[in-house]
């Protein structure tokens, strides 16, 4: 039996005493974790081996990258911008621990627990075993393409086979209601309905849910090659008041959210990360403003198991899809009154730092200190600029505080209007 099990784990030979402990140490798993002593079959509460389940999947780093040299093996140069942002900008600081608490909640580690024996994906670590193995990078990424291939692979299609396997029924029911998707998919801007499209944007990324017998739009994504666009750079400019790049790469992503009426969205090189969040804020002169919030850098290889206050890209991807998973539209639409009010911020070049709205992107003057997702009161912030309560705006909020949450079998938004190719979103009367 043991040498049957070497051959499961195609090991030829031990070269020293640390490759004996640690083969011994997954064999021994292997045999009394995940098989009946007895049958020698496999029981069915106990992951197996060289497999993660939904929590390993999700608190995991991604894997790196393998990039062209530059110059040689890459594009050299990122894409012509064609639109600008000029908006009012807001960091989202509070966004890493609105993910941590929305998976310390312990009606998410319950659910989380009921799942816990299924697997999701294998483990990396058996990389240990075989360097070639089908977690370990082998494709080499000279531009966007070939970087979207690995997105779609290393961060949506584990998220969303979490999604999956947490709602369905076939794997037993929630205590505490659908509060994730379970008809989703996740593609380019090809798959939006014809009726839906926007002419002029096509989006990188777009999730879709089938609710009522539709399928609609929730999120939308652009991606940038890392190799041409420092996206933690930016992100770090933008917070000193240095906005010009940002403002560059903010205005294709803005503008389709807000032709598509969505409130999440995000961009990403693959080794950073911002989430994007259009609502309002309320400045220390009691004016109310339509804002754009972004969170902090999120980058390919946190670690949610680091215990740095760190989330994984894919426990964030993870916590959008929740947000995005209501009946109410409020949740996760654009109301036309904030449409019509940011009519100006896309522009076709960029703003000299004297047209630049005056910044809210100040570390210290974010959002507002929310305990998300669970509706917890708001506490005011003592900062330069003093965002209300968002009396206006809806925060993101969770399906479990409000039963009008519950479940995803509202209606879906109806199709929206396109507008024509160029400039910003024009107004209907």
């Amino acid at each position: 039996m043991l040498y049957s099990l070497y051959q499961h784990f195609n090991i030829s030979a031990l070269t020293s005493s640390v490759d004996t402990l640690k083969t011994s140490r997954i064999i021994s798993t292997y045999i009394a974790g995940t098989h009946d002593h007895h049958s020698g079959e496999q029981t069915d509460d106990t992951l197996p081996a060289n497999t993660l389940n939904a929590k390993g999947v999700l608190y995991l780093e991604m894997p790196t990258l393998i990039l062209g040299k530059a110059k040689v093996q890459a594009v050299s140069n990122a894409g012509s911008i064609y639109k600008y942002f000029n908006g009012n900008l807001a960091f989202w600081d509070t966004f890493p621990k609105d993910v941590l608490e929305f998976f310390e909640d312990p009606r998410i580690v319950d659910d989380m627990e009921r799942c816990q024996h299924l697997p999701i994906s294998p483990d990396p670590e058996t990389e240990k075993f075989n360097k070639h193995f089908t977690t370990k990078e082998n494709m080499t990424c000279g531009g966007e393409i070939t970087l979207s291939g690995r997105f779609y692979q290393n961060a949506l299609k584990q998220v969303t086979a979490v999604v999956q396997t947490l709602s369905d029924p076939e794997y037993g029911e929630s205590d505490h209601g659908p509060w994730l998707p379970y008809d989703l998919t996740f593609g380019d801007s090809w798959i939006i309905n014809r009726p839906q499209r926007v002419a002029g944007r096509e989006p990188d990324v777009v999730l879709k849910l089938q609710i009522d017998g539709e399928q609609v739009l929730r999120l939308v994504g652009e991606l940038k090659f890392c190799g041409t666009v420092d996206l933690e750079a930016m992100i770090h400019e933008a917070l000193i008041d240095e906005r010009t790049n940002f403002v560059g790469i903010l205005g294709q992503i803005v503008d389709y959210m807000l032709s598509h009426r969505l409130k999440y969205g995000f961009i990403s090189n693959y080794e950073s990360t911002t989430i994007l969040w259009l609502d309002y804020n309320t400045d220390k002169q009691g004016i109310k403003q339509a804002c754009v919030y972004f969170s902090p850098s999120i980058k390919h290889s946190d670690d949610g198991n680091s215990g740095k206050l760190k989330v994984s890209l894919r426990m964030a991807l993870f916590y959008l899809f929740h947000m995005t998973n209501s009946d109410e539209e409020q949740a996760w639409k654009i109301d036309e009154t904030y449409r019509k009010s940011t009519k100006f911020w896309i522009v076709p070049r960029v703003p000299t730092k004297r047209e630049l709205l005056p910044s809210r992107s100040q570390t210290g003057s974010a959002a507002p200190n929310r305990q998300a997702p669970f509706r917890t009161p708001l506490n005011t912030r003592a900062a330069p600029y003093n965002f209300s309560r968002n009396t206006a705006g809806t925060p993101p909020r969770s399906a479990f505080r409000n039963s009008i949450l519950d479940g995803n079998n509202g209606s879906s938004s109806p199709p929206f209007e396109p507008d024509t190719p160029s400039g910003p979103p024009r107004q209907r009367s």
